[in-house]
């Protein structure tokens, strides 16, 4: 599942600070003993940082009431611009001009000493702990994030498909990092310019920056179509630009601004406060990033409501008692560890290395990083922002050194990309299987089949053939069909085949499952497409030139899948839902129909488990519970792939001796896939073969 990141930022008395420190207060001010003058301390402030963090680690956490966790990064996104934008105001006003490479300065020292530690131990992680699709990302996935434009890179970087079921990056958190710093390098020059094209009038400014944020969310309005994945203007910089600038926005009209004056404006802003405050809370509890509310202009409200509360906080009122409990601002001042570490702890720290799941293994979890986090900040962070162990020139060549440092430790380090890769293809197109079959001129006489109207005379769909039936022909076609796991397993057969007088055509597909239409509420939401919907005429051609002797069906991740169509109303339905069911049901009925149409028997597959325990879980549960109903009404047989890919009903990357058999959890690797070919194929072409699933005969009224 894509996973999100945090950016927290606060503010030393005197400079701003990324994650953790002191936060300011902008209505008061006092003197520094240099050119420009300090922001007092709003332990609210760190409050705010300190529960959004909280959201994010939840969100990670893998909690469904955390849905909406992902959204502390908007929080962080308008806290840093409301921060950046005082600090910039306020020198201007003070001194007459912008100190660039001071403020630059401030921001190297703050931010990159953690992150090149954070980078380090990904490193050691690489080399340790990654593999499979993982580690062949990895050194890429750092160097970017390093270079902070991971952002970018998980836009138009090179993530196959398989890494939506992979573990995922370790810096993929670095996204919102990166956007943070590209903020922190270019709106300064923009704040530089723009205040002296309007002689430092904050109005004009202000109108500049509303109208480039109005411009970014207009932008993600347009690029971003509902159904389709969201990650260009999740990841993009110029999408979430609107964050930043409204934080900005805020900092125009209040920093060093005194609050306030009336009682009634006052408790007026409170209120509206402490209501922002509740609407951030039910949107991180309620809303899922394939809400197309989100894109929609859902953000940069997000943002607004965050505005409100940052204004709030700087008096007193209910917001700012709740943002000030200790444990919260103890969380926010070293949020910005916390948020580095977190992510590739809780990789390192998975259910399977640890034996726990739930609470227990969450607990652990963050045990681990706030002790990380703790350590970091005292030891490395603080000392180094405060100019105890760096002074002078020394961050003029420590920081170029030490990011070479971690250059080099990606560049050199192998990390595992001799892996058995994961190929979406099949080893013949249709055409070489239709030209091998016919060249090879087999005469297939099958025997016809019951189909869907067909009944004996008790009104019982046999669920095999009759014990008097006669045996079925020798097999000397098969087709396999499905999604992308039945793509992959498909190589297998496509080469078992031609050595035992087989041919195969491998018509499996990745994306697609077999249920067609609606909404699939995967990473982001996705529409299914119009190919994979038209498995009925793209089959039937099919089936009409390749004349297949048995069908394989092989379904997995998305037939499960919580889905939203039309026609069932607003929101998503899964399994177990009875609307859900009856409508999956009937589509694999139908699919069975078309398959068995030729007089072909159809093999369906019981999907395998999963390296991950909760997709693992709903596989063994809901195909468990609905492969049944379709077997008391058409006469499939099952063959259990689940029994022999997952001995002893756990997660196995070793089949029979093969090692990297599903590199990334769910997919065949081609040994793999040959492994289970050896094992299948044989069953396939077995003419006696009976279904795995105990029959139950039940009755089906017609």
């Amino acid at each position: 599942m894509g996973n999100r990141g945090a950016v927290q930022h606060c503010l030393s008395r005197a400079t701003p600070t990324t994650l953790g420190g002191r936060a300011p207060s902008l209505s008061r001010f006092m003197p520094t003993g240099g050119p420009t003058r300090g922001l007092a301390h709003i332990p609210a402030l760190d409050g705010l940082r300190g529960l959004a963090v909280a959201g994010v680690l939840a969100f990670h956490g893998g909690f469904e009431w955390a849905a909406g966790g992902f959204l502390g990064v908007s929080t962080f996104f308008t806290l840093s611009g409301f921060l950046i934008t005082s600090l910039l105001l306020l020198e201007r006003e003070s001194t007459g001009h912008l100190d660039l490479l001071r403020f630059w300065s401030r921001r190297l020292r703050r931010l990159l000493p953690a992150a090149l530690l954070c980078l380090l131990g990904v490193a050691v992680y690489g080399l340790l702990v990654a593999k499979g699709h993982q580690a062949e990302r990895l050194s890429g996935d750092a160097l970017s994030a390093l270079g902070y434009v991971a952002n970018w890179r998980f836009v138009i970087g090179d993530h196959s498909y398989a890494a939506l079921f992979s573990d995922p990056s370790p810096v993929q958190h670095f996204w919102s990092l990166a956007i943070e710093e590209q903020f922190y390098l270019f709106y300064p020059l923009v704040a530089a310019g723009a205040l002296a094209l309007v002689g430092g009038s904050r109005h004009r400014y202000a109108i500049l920056l509303g109208t480039l944020a109005v411009a970014s969310s207009a932008l993600m309005w347009v690029l971003h179509t509902p159904g389709t994945d969201p990650s260009r203007v999740y990841y993009g910089t110029d999408t979430r630009a609107a964050e930043l600038l409204i934080g900005a926005l805020l900092a125009a009209f209040v920093a060093g601004r005194p609050g306030p004056r009336s009682v009634g404006a006052r408790r007026a802003l409170a209120t509206a406060g402490t209501l922002a405050l509740g609407a951030l809370v039910t949107a991180w509890l309620a809303l899922d990033q394939a809400d197309v509310l989100l894109y929609r202009g859902g953000l940069p409200v997000h943002a607004l409501l965050c505005a409100v509360v940052i204004a709030a906080v700087m008096q007193r009122g209910p917001a700012t008692r709740v943002l000030s409990l200790r444990p919260l601002c103890a969380l926010g001042l070293v949020s910005y560890g916390a948020y580095l570490y977190h992510w590739p702890i809780f990789l390192w720290l998975s259910p399977d290395r640890t034996g726990l799941d739930g609470a227990a293994l969450f607990a652990v979890r963050i045990a681990t990083t706030l002790a990380v986090a703790v350590l970091s900040y005292h030891f490395v962070e603080l000392p180094i922002r405060r100019g105890r162990r760096v002074t002078g020139w020394q961050p003029a060549l420590l920081a170029p050194l030490g990011a070479a440092a971690v250059a080099v430790a990606f560049v050199a380090t192998p990390m595992g990309t001799d892996a058995p890769r994961i190929v979406f293809s099949a080893v013949n197109k249709p055409s070489a299987a239709f030209t091998a079959t016919e060249t090879a001129g087999t005469v297939t006489t099958t025997t016809s089949v019951p189909t869907s109207g067909a009944s004996d005379a008790s009104g019982v769909l046999p669920l095999t053939n009759p014990p008097d039936a006669p045996a079925p022909p020798p097999v000397g076609r098969i087709m396999i069909v499905g999604d992308s796991v039945a793509q992959t397993l498909g190589r297998g057969l496509e080469r078992w085949g031609p050595p035992h007088g087989v041919g195969v055509l491998n018509a499996a597909t990745y994306w697609c499952p077999v249920a067609r239409g609606g909404r699939l509420a995967n990473q982001f939401g996705s529409e299914q497409s119009e190919g994979c919907k038209s498995w009925a005429t793209d089959w039937g051609r099919h089936l009409q030139r390749f004349d297949p002797d048995v069908v394989v069906v092989l379904v997995t991740v998305w037939d499960i899948g919580p889905r939203e169509r039309n026609e069932w109303g607003p929101g998503y339905r899964e399994p177990g839902d009875p609307v859900f069911d009856q409508w999956l049901v009937s589509d694999w009925q139908a699919a069975y129909d078309v398959l068995a149409s030729r007089g072909a028997r159809v093999v369906w597959l019981v999907p395998p488990c999963a390296s991950d325990p909760s997709l693992s879980n709903a596989l063994r549960r809901d195909y468990g519970r609905l492969l049944p109903r379709l077997q008391a009404t058409r006469p499939v047989i099952f063959v259990d792939l689940r029994a022999y890919a997952c001995p002893d009903a756990v997660f196995t990357d070793v089949i029979d001796g093969v090692y990297g058999a599903r590199p990334d959890g769910l997919h065949f690797s081609d040994p793999g896939a040959d492994a289970v070919a050896a094992w299948l194929g044989p069953r396939i072409v077995d003419p006696g073969l009976q279904s795995d699933l105990e029959s139950t005969r039940r009755v089906r009224r017609i």
